[in-house]
């Protein structure tokens, strides 16, 4: 099986909600003067990561939340409460307050390391770690979420492609991988007090362990094949199918509404 060109998961993700957005965004590398408040979640999570980044790197904390203010620079959506760049330089310190002393169990390998695998796909890991008193190798991606952490959250990640294709890229590296963490950060604003929060900011930390087969990743490889080959013949036609399900969070809304298309309309 022949992997025709480089593309990324988040490539092909795009592509399959939207092609025409994927083609704007990854190919055209259109985007927004100012973000508009579509783009809200993307960036703060963007900003977080940096932050994340920072302290996997053996930085400290307080060049960790600078990162994070530098990259979030203002609120894009005001009427959101709890992704603020105030609570989200107070997340980063409850983070590590939650995590710094189980983290010392593990060795950094990589940290947000832009790579390739042996067949040209692009991997891009936030973490991969090897635990010392085993040497375990296991991967680990952040998700910062405004969803509670319950069985709605984590149903998405199993089964789920990106993490097979993880797990593929460690045991091409390391030899062999003995899982994946998908470490979940919550934020929320609760308008009135609860029995089990106050009112005001709350966050909650948790990680779950996912782990991937064989025939898990042959299944994944037929089905990228085919995302891939879609998009191989979107881009030799010129064709790109819109998905209109998709529009109320698109950063092309204002394109699609309007009736524009790149390049015919590119005044």
């Amino acid at each position: 099986m022949s992997i025709v060109a480089k593309y990324s998961h988040s490539y092909l993700q795009r592509y399959r909600s939207c092609p025409l957005s994927a083609h704007y965004y990854s190919d055209l590398k259109l985007r927004k003067r100012e973000e508009g408040v579509e783009s809200h979640h993307m960036a703060y999570s963007r900003a977080f990561h940096e932050g994340l980044r920072l302290i996997y790197s053996g930085d400290t904390l307080r060049a960790a939340q600078d990162i994070f203010l530098e990259n979030y620079r203002y609120q894009i959506n005001e009427s959101d409460l709890a992704k603020t760049r105030q609570n989200g330089v107070s997340a980063l310190a409850a983070y590590a307050n939650r995590w710094t002393e189980e983290d010392k169990r593990y060795e950094v390998l990589t940290c947000e390391l832009l790579d390739s695998q042996d067949d040209g796909f692009v991997v891009k890991l936030d973490l991969v770690l090897r635990v010392r008193e085993n040497d375990q190798v296991i991967g680990m991606d952040h998700k910062v979420t405004g969803k509670y952490l319950s069985y709605d959250f984590w149903t998405q990640f199993e089964p789920n492609s990106q993490i097979v294709e993880y797990v593929r890229f460690i045991k091409e590296r390391w030899g062999h991988c003995d899982g994946f963490i998908i470490n979940a950060i919550a934020m929320h604003f609760n308008k009135r007090a609860s029995k089990a929060n106050p009112a005001g900011p709350w966050w909650g930390f948790e990680r779950q362990m996912f782990n991937v087969n064989e025939r898990q990743m042959e299944a994944d490889l037929v089905s990228r094949q085919y995302w891939i080959d879609r998009v191989e013949h979107s881009k030799a036609t010129g064709i790109w199918g819109m998905n209109t399900s998709q529009c109320k969070f698109c950063e092309y809304r204002d394109l699609c509404k309007a009736g524009w298309f790149y390049p015919e309309d590119e005044e």
